[in-house]
């Protein structure tokens, strides 16, 4: 027997609109139209309303908890594209046309490690990798500090390794220094990308005399001419240089400036964004395994086992 209302062709829709909320990510904030919908009699006459989610179960369950279009799974996530500054001698520096370093190695193992693939990529200056990172032109950098203003482009990995910021300083002219307070005495150099953490940034802004240049290299020489009283740099940094020698030109401070742990860090533009997660454990792994201490067996090491007289 032929049922005396039918569905096909005779359903009305009136939009109703509803918010998702209490969904704990990125999207939750898109509205999803929910609707009414009224089964109308073969005759014409109204049999019976139902409101009803247009949008199954499924979909909404995708929307809550699965990752939106600019996630792993989206199609411009190829590959980890993976940089680090020049200069930053042995934990990632220039060879050639790439970088390699500590924590080059550690970023490639740790993808491996997580199945993920990666490219290793020279992108200039450390100016320069920071502004490709900020635009997502770069999935991850290795070997930064952690900072407040960093973290507004930046999604943090955990530390895996840690250094003290020192002073460089001319054997001819060494400084006297206990605390930062008395560097307010002399006149200093480091790179204006770098950074020394929220702290000693801060007061470095405040209280000294500083020059801001663009490379490592830039800010020896100054030091080697005498245009600065001392140089920041990292323990473990970017230079291969006899003039630490006993008999050379410069020489570190015996008293560090800060200590600070050493980070890789996403992109918070990445298409590759949600492999964050797999990517930190990875390195996790690899840390507490002691993975790391043995890699810098792979590179030179003359700059940071150089100690002050």
């Amino acid at each position: 027997m032929t049922p005396g209302w039918l569905y096909k062709e005779c359903i009305k829709i009136e939009p109703i609109q509803e918010a998702l909320t209490g969904l704990n990510q990125p999207w939750r904030k898109r509205r999803v139209a929910l609707h009414s919908v009224t089964l109308v009699g073969a005759t014409g006459g109204r049999v019976t309303t139902h409101r009803i989610l247009i949008l199954g179960i499924t979909l909404i369950v995708a929307l809550a908890f699965g990752p939106p279009a600019s996630l792993a799974d989206d199609h411009s996530c190829k590959s980890l594209q993976i940089s680090g500054p020049p200069e930053y001698f042995p934990l990632s520096y220039k060879d050639n046309n790439t970088v390699k370093g500590v924590g080059i190695d550690l970023a490639r193992m740790a993808a491996e490690e997580a199945g993920i693939p990666v490219q290793i990529t020279y992108r200039g200056s450390w100016a320069r990798v920071l502004q490709q990172h900020a635009l997502g032109n770069l999935d991850v950098v290795v070997g930064l500090y952690h900072t407040k203003p960093r973290e507004e482009t930046m999604h943090f990995l955990p530390a895996f390794w840690s250094e003290e910021t020192q002073i460089v300083m001319r054997r001819d002219g060494p400084i006297n220094y206990t605390t930062w307070d008395d560097l307010k005495a002399f006149k200093g150099v480091t790179v204006a990308s770098d950074s020394r953490g929220d702290r000693f940034d801060a007061f470095m802004r405040k209280n000294l005399n500083m020059l801001y240049v663009h490379s490592q290299e830039v800010a020896f020489n100054l030091l080697k001419a005498g245009r600065v009283d001392f140089m920041l740099t990292g323990q473990y940094s970017m230079f291969e240089t006899d003039d630490f020698s006993p008999d050379g030109t410069f020489m570190l401070h015996p008293t560090p400036v800060d200590a600070h742990k050493v980070y890789m860090a996403f992109s918070r533009q990445s298409p590759c964004i949600g492999l964050a997660d797999r990517l930190g454990k990875a390195i996790e792994t690899l840390v507490k395994a002691g993975k790391v201490a043995a890699l810098f067996n792979n590179h030179p090491t003359e700059a940071h086992t150089v100690q002050a007289n």
